[in-house]
């Protein structure tokens, strides 16, 4: 049995995917940067647990 075109589809298919994901996810937050660093702040547990950088740079002051 040959295995390796369905797994060459799959990985296409799925490269593909990610790739148009993460092109949407740059076009929604190219002009906006400031939320797309505060995307990250958030989204990482470790800036969560050192209040000095959620202090400095809070929520609030981008609105």
């Amino acid at each position: 049995m040959n295995i390796s075109p369905l797994y060459k589809t799959l990985a296409i298919t799925f490269i593909s995917k990610i790739s148009i994901l993460w092109i949407g996810f740059y076009w929604q937050y190219l002009k906006k940067p400031y939320l797309f660093l505060q995307f990250l702040i958030d989204f990482n547990p470790s800036f969560e647990q050192n209040p000095k950088i959620n202090d400095d740079h809070s929520r609030n002051d981008f609105y």
